[in-house]
């Protein structure tokens, strides 16, 4: 059966995520976003993992999302700034990785095992916002249409540093606007969207955990070990755990695992 491993936030952890796909058997790989900065880092560690980076990025079967502290340094400006920029490393980072071609491959949100992907999470709240005049529907293929429509200025947006409510940083996070984007959700604003399950990281757990919308409405949190699939019409995982553990997809299944039993 094939398996998709999930590579959650990894602010400079490039070495022992090596390790984890070298040694943990799977047929694709989903990496989540968030590849630089970390406190008291350098800009030769950055380096270093924006040539890891513009390695794995060109790799047949390899996925790659983009995190806001990615959005930083790919692009500059007010709008994408993120906690951790400095100059020194972004021409650090600059001088390792293609940046034309990691903006044409890195993506905002990925979708595939009936999980919709992406950095911080795609709040309800933003979809109902985003959807109007397109759809009134809360399936998969009308979120998909809404973020294919919505999501075709953003580089354009980042480009010239003009807001876009898809890179936005919401009030949760500090930021001016309402909700936080796909890059920017913080896991305590985080509404699920019925009958759309997704996979994310950005907010910093112990334990990878879920949000779950229950058949009728009511949420429901908790950890793995109390999902019952059956019971819900969205399950949303929370990956982000300084990446102390990772995750993988096998027939349907989401499970997580210890990163030091990789390495």
């Amino acid at each position: 059966m094939p398996t998709t491993l999930i590579i959650p936030d990894l602010h400079l952890r490039w070495k022992s995520a090596q390790k984890v796909i070298d040694n943990f058997p799977h047929d694709q790989v989903i990496f989540l976003g968030d590849a630089f900065d970390d406190f008291g880092d350098t800009p030769e560690q950055n380096a270093a993992m924006a040539e890891w980076l513009n390695d794995f990025m060109r790799k047949p079967n390899h996925i790659t999302l983009m995190g806001n502290h990615d959005v930083a340094y790919a692009y500059y400006g007010r709008n994408s700034y993120c906690s951790g920029f400095s100059h020194l490393k972004r021409e650090a980072i600059l001088d390792k990785l293609s940046i034309g071609e990691y903006r044409d491959r890195a993506k905002l949100y990925h979708y595939e095992h009936v999980f919709l992907f992406s950095h911080a999470g795609f709040k309800y709240q933003l979809y109902k916002e985003l959807r109007q005049y397109i759809t009134k529907k809360n399936s998969p293929e009308d979120v998909l249409k809404v973020l294919e429509i919505k999501s075709q200025n953003v580089r354009a947006d980042l480009e010239i540093d003009r807001a876009n409510p898809l890179t936005d940083v919401g009030w949760a996070r500090n930021g001016s606007q309402p909700h936080g984007g796909l890059t920017w959700c913080c896991f305590k604003e985080f509404h699920p969207i019925p009958n759309v399950s997704q996979i994310f990281g950005h907010t910093p757990v112990k334990r990878p955990v879920f949000v779950a919308q229950i058949k009728g409405g009511k949420l429901d949190w908790g950890n793995f070990e109390e999902t019952h699939l059956e019971n819900y019409n969205s399950i949303n995982y929370n990956f982000d755990t300084h990446f102390t553990y990772f995750g993988s997809i096998t027939d349907g299944k989401v499970d997580y695992h210890l990163t030091l039993d990789y390495l």
